[in-house]
């Protein structure tokens, strides 16, 4: 256990810090790294609001004039040649289309605050043989909103959303077989009106479904989404605060029986802090979950799943990419019932966190502590009786104050605990625990340890004839002290 919490010591939280007179890594590079490890390549949810806005129409600034038809007709050119349908309201009507497109988008995008709107849905579709029933559908829709109470040209609320619904009936038999849909949104707030935004956020999503053999049991759904939000609270034209999330959910039921085979889920969130609004970022961080089910013999009772989640957070008060203090923790779940009968084989817990400051922030840390455990159970004839149980824990720290490499006090502490019940049936034959722990001290810095305690400690006991009482019991302890002028 010392070794793993080594490791993450040095590759997790304790990593060496970025060259002197880098930025503290910003909330869509370092952070994500930070996260990277759990989830992987999280999707970058960083989003160009300006341009998502801009991307709805290049009039978007003059929402309200008598343009507004032409520019949303211009945002949804490009129809279909066959069976085109389109309809533009103002303000923001969102009625027309069949009945079976207006079902599937019972809940369309709705204009915020009073002001100017505009907004259209335009339906394609494709009925290739004339039958009656299109092999491919596409809805459209998009709501324009602005804002400018006191007419100076920077509005105080500009609002931006977009839909695409895609439907596809390759087999042109009535019944569509995938379902996709790709929303976005963006939002702008100058509530002083003076160029200078407060507040930009957006988001956008998208959706792929599949039912490839028309039982209304999709074989396959896919959902991705990503956020980002700035604030510039003293509008001073550096965002103070920012915040992004990212998210993404699969599930797949290759035998269409309506049981899901296999379900992944992954999310990432980032932040970061500008303290002083100076354009660089004193605090970041960061983040991840990950969650993962397998029935492979689709019965409701998964064979494997586990779950993780991993943080960290930094601040570096003076930007000089030398962090003062750095946290981290992780923890993970697995469970595993091989034979698919709902109650677990096994079951393992771990979790660690650790922790670092470097008040001079020179790059060498004067502090450091963490801690882990972990946690283990079987019962391979799913009794509910667990043949073998284990417990792990270690922790540990050290101080260098000065900084020069000679550490002035650590310790470090193991334990570990077992129960063991070979016949599983209810009763613990066998019991231990065992405790190791060292510290010292070298007030003097010379290197030379003028104080070392060492205590090891251990218990075991044993239940022969199986009654719940000990037949065997045996307990020790060892201590030693050394001290060096």
């Amino acid at each position: 256990m010392v070794c793993v919490l080594a490791l993450v010591a040095a590759g997790f939280v304790l990593a060496p810090a970025a060259g002197a007179g880098e930025e503290t890594a910003n909330v869509n590079d370092a952070a994500a790294q930070a996260a990277a490890g759990l989830v992987g390549s999280p999707p970058t949810p960083a989003l160009d609001l300006g341009g998502t806005v801009a991307a709805l129409g290049t009039g978007a600034a003059s929402v309200g004039s008598e343009g507004d038809v032409d520019l949303a007709e211009t945002l949804l050119e490009s129809p279909s040649a066959e069976g085109t349908s389109a309809r533009l309201d103002r303000p923001a009507g969102m009625s027309g289309g069949t009945v079976a497109v207006d079902a599937l988008l019972a809940s369309p995008p709705v204009p915020g605050p009073s002001g100017d709107c505009v907004s259209g849905r335009q339906v394609d579709s494709t009925d290739a043989d004339g039958d009656g029933n299109p092999e491919f559908v596409r809805v459209r829709e998009f709501l324009l909103c602005r804002v400018d109470a006191d007419a100076d040209g920077d509005p105080e609320w500009q609002l931006a959303l977009a839909r695409e619904t895609r439907l596809h009936d390759p087999d042109d038999n009535g019944a569509f077989n995938r379902l996709e849909v790709d929303e976005a949104a963006a939002e702008l707030l100058d509530p002083t009106s003076d160029g200078i935004l407060e507040v930009e956020q957006g988001a956008a999503r998208t959706l792929e479904a599949e039912d490839a053999d028309e039982d209304s049991a999709p074989e396959s759904v896919r959902i991705h989404g990503a956020a980002t939000r700035k604030v510039d609270a003293n509008n001073s034209g550096i965002a103070e605060f920012e915040e992004a999330a990212a998210a993404s959910l699969g599930a797949e039921d290759p035998s269409s029986d309506g049981v899901w085979e296999h379900v992944l889920v992954e999310a990432v969130y980032l932040l970061a802090y500008d303290v002083d609004d100076d354009g660089s970022r004193e605090y970041t961080a960061a983040l991840a979950y990950r969650a993962e089910a397998a029935d492979a013999d689709s019965d409701g009772h998964p064979e494997t799943a586990e779950a993780a989640a991993a943080a960290r957070e930094a601040y570096d008060g003076d930007v000089d990419g030398y962090p003062e203090a750095l946290r981290g923790a992780f923890q993970r779940a697995v469970l595993e019932d091989p034979n698919s009968d709902g109650a677990a084989n096994r079951i393992e817990l771990t979790g660690f966190a650790i922790e670092a400051v470097d008040l001079s922030s020179d790059g060498v840390f004067e502090a450091a502590r963490a801690a882990g455990a972990r946690g283990e159970a079987t019962d391979a004839d799913d009794d509910g009786h667990a043949e073998s149980a284990t417990l792990e824990a270690a922790a540990g720290g050290w101080i260098d104050g000065d900084q020069d490499g000679t550490q002035e006090a650590g310790e470090v502490t193991l334990f570990r605990a077992r129960a063991t019940d070979a016949d599983s049936n209810g009763t613990v034959e066998k019991v231990s625990a065992d405790l190791a722990h060292y510290g010292f001290l070298d007030p003097d810095d010379d290197g030379v340890r003028n104080l070392q305690v060492w205590h090891i400690a251990g218990f075991r006991a044993e239940d022969v004839d199986q009654d719940g009482t000990a037949d065997i019991v045996e307990a020790f302890s060892w201590s030693r002290v050394e001290t060096s002028p």
